[in-house]
């Protein structure tokens, strides 16, 4: 254990993408968790200007037994240089990293590796569900209204 603060991030789908996983679990939780991992990378490396660390743990059902797949991050206070030379810490009584900007980052690379993932045909759900490519930019639409983080 490192000797700095750790932080508890959440990673969340909206309720209208758990069909998604339904059908294609190994698929849409590859996706979560390197969405969560990238997201965390680029926003440590934007704002912190620091590699950061992360311990993930997928989580498939809330605490009411009710289909909710997530992500728990445990990430330390800090991260290395981009250089790799020296440690650089989160400054004392702030957040790890800016919300708003994880979630966005977050959102972008979900959205673009379930995008790629239908495209690809690795992705696949029945039509009875998802029609096409049109049906699924429409799904993900309305789901990135929904906050993705916490």
């Amino acid at each position: 254990m490192l000797d700095v603060p750790y932080f508890h991030v959440v990673f969340t789908i909206p309720d209208s993408l758990n069909v998604l996983a339904q059908y294609a679990p190994a698929i849409l939780y590859a996706i979560l968790l390197r969405a969560a991992g990238q997201a965390l990378l680029d926003v440590g490396r934007t704002k912190l200007r620091a590699l950061v660390g992360v311990l993930t743990v997928l989580h498939t059902w809330g605490q009411t037994l009710v289909f909710h797949p997530h992500i728990h991050c445990i990430v330390p206070g800090g991260g290395f240089s981009l250089d790799g030379r020296r440690w650089v810490r989160v400054p004392t009584g702030t957040f790890l990293l800016y919300y708003k900007a994880l979630s966005r980052c977050f959102r972008t690379h979900f959205k673009n590796a379930i995008t790629e993932a239908f495209d690809d045909a690795t992705l696949k759900v029945p039509t009875s569900v998802l029609a096409d490519r049109q049906a699924l930019d429409l799904m993900l639409t309305l789901a990135s209204k929904t906050s993705t983080t916490s």
